[in-house]
């Protein structure tokens, strides 16, 4: 049996995707499962549209890793962009799922409540102006904590939402609309196969400079937690 609650307006395809990935991350060890369950239906529109096969959690893959080129939004500067990313595809949910608690679950191992977990993963960089950790997304930390209370999990607004986000920019805790274009998936585009992303146009030097910029963010994030 879940421990989740079953958010009202989740298709039972839905609902049965969500409880075996609570049951998956939790048999793996995921101090909170829940989490992972609220960051994949919030990276996929509650499951619709995973970045590569069985990629539920948005996760990128390296040159030599199997995958699909994505359009995908990501934020600097306060602005959200489109850009092209390599996302990993994988033989099975359980594989995606171990693949996401080595990267992501040891870093909130001590962590007492989702809260204190989420705050582990992903925080909003005043000076950069964008989310670091898991999302450049600045109000990613209240999305998930708007699933979670859907999934059952109460979260604080206080403790979710960083203060230096300017106003006008914050998101709010609030019952999901599982229609809602908030909810409908970071990844957005069809997927392109690797014959015909060879084909596509070269990412221009803008582009490149930003999503190098993405990943100096995230790599300098992953090492301030390691300290």
């Amino acid at each position: 049996m879940s421990d989740l609650k079953r958010p009202k307006g989740l298709t039972t395809e839905q609902w049965m995707i969500a409880q075996k990935i609570y049951q998956s991350a939790k048999k793996q060890g995921d101090r909170f499962p829940e989490l992972t369950v609220a960051q994949a239906a919030l990276e996929t529109g509650w499951f619709k549209k995973p970045s590569g096969k069985n990629n539920y959690f948005g996760q990128k893959a390296s040159q030599s890793q199997k995958g699909r080129l994505v359009t995908t939004k990501e934020v600097s500067n306060n602005k959200e962009y489109t850009t092209k990313q390599k996302f990993r595809d994988y033989d099975n949910l359980d594989e995606a799922i171990s693949d996401r608690i080595k990267k992501w679950s040891s870093k909130y191992s001590n962590a007492n409540t989702p809260t204190e977990a989420l705050s582990k993963i992903w925080r909003y960089d005043k000076n950069k102006k964008s989310g670091v950790g898991y999302s450049t997304d600045i109000n990613y930390g209240n999305k998930v904590a708007s699933i979670l209370n859907s999934l059952g999990t109460s979260l604080e607004v206080d403790t979710i939402q960083d203060n230096e986000i300017p106003q006008e920019e914050r998101a709010v805790i609030q019952p999901i609309d599982l229609n809602s274009p908030e909810y409908s998936g970071t990844v957005f585009s069809e997927q392109v196969d690797e014959e015909t992303q060879q084909q596509k146009k070269e990412p221009t030097v803008e582009q490149t400079a930003q999503e190098l910029l993405d990943e100096s963010f995230l790599e300098e994030f992953q090492a301030q937690q390691l300290q």
